[in-house]
């Protein structure tokens, strides 16, 4: 193309030209450890603690990459902020996102309509439609964000992210009930936001809900 040959892609984290994220790069990348969405330690898989299934309503969590690591966390920030949406779809396409684990429904957390506006774009939707893509199941918008809120990153309080998340999604008119549900989001730091979506998704009768997040 044209675009291509007066302004090159050029790797974010090395700047070979050639591809937004470079072979090397990528397998560069840290691969994160699973915890358990509840309390945060080890779980083989991802799958939440007994002790801990009052904590989340969560019923496991996978995440792909560490957010500790300089790129990962510079390649989401300029998807999110400097809106490079060729990034991620480049990036998140060379994942491997097979789950195998029955899921019947693939949910993306929506993003209010004024910030969608302004960005142009849903990163947990773009995630959710290649995960979607690779285990032949349909993303299905089965949230609402009623309110546009602060930004989570914008708020070091872990309690006081989850008080500004609270009463901020509802259940679309779909129908959830008895559903496995796979709910995608871009990344899970105090975990306030996906949590309080999952707690909705199981008031509304989904039989499970399991998380899963480009980064943690």
């Amino acid at each position: 193309m044209v675009l291509d040959f007066l302004f090159p892609k050029t790797c974010v984290g090395c700047g070979k030209e050639g591809k937004c994220l470079c072979d090397k790069c990528l397998l560069e990348l840290e691969i994160v450890e699973q915890v358990c969405p509840g309390c945060g330690k080890t779980s083989g898989g991802g799958w939440i603690h007994k002790r801990c299934t009052k904590l989340t309503a969560l019923d496991g969590l996978t995440a792909v990459y560490s957010y500790k690591d300089g790129l990962v966390k510079k390649m989401i920030e300029r998807i999110k902020y400097e809106f490079e949406l060729e990034l991620l779809r480049e990036w998140v396409g060379r994942i491997s996102f097979e789950t195998g684990m029955g899921f019947e429904m693939i949910v993306p957390v929506p993003l209010y309509w004024l910030r969608y506006n302004w960005r142009g774009f849903n990163q947990a939707e773009e995630i959710a439609q290649e995960v979607g893509r690779q285990n032949q199941l349909v993303v299905t918008e089965a949230l609402r964000r009623l309110r546009n809120i602060k930004q989570q990153a914008k708020i070091e309080s872990k309690e006081e992210r989850r008080r500004n998340v609270a009463g901020a999604f509802c259940v679309a008119d779909v129908d959830i009930e008895d559903k496995k549900i796979l709910l995608v989001d871009d990344i899970f730091t105090s975990g306030a936001t996906i949590e309080e979506c999952g707690r909705v998704l199981k008031n509304r009768g989904a039989k499970s809900v399991w998380g899963l997040v480009l980064a943690r």
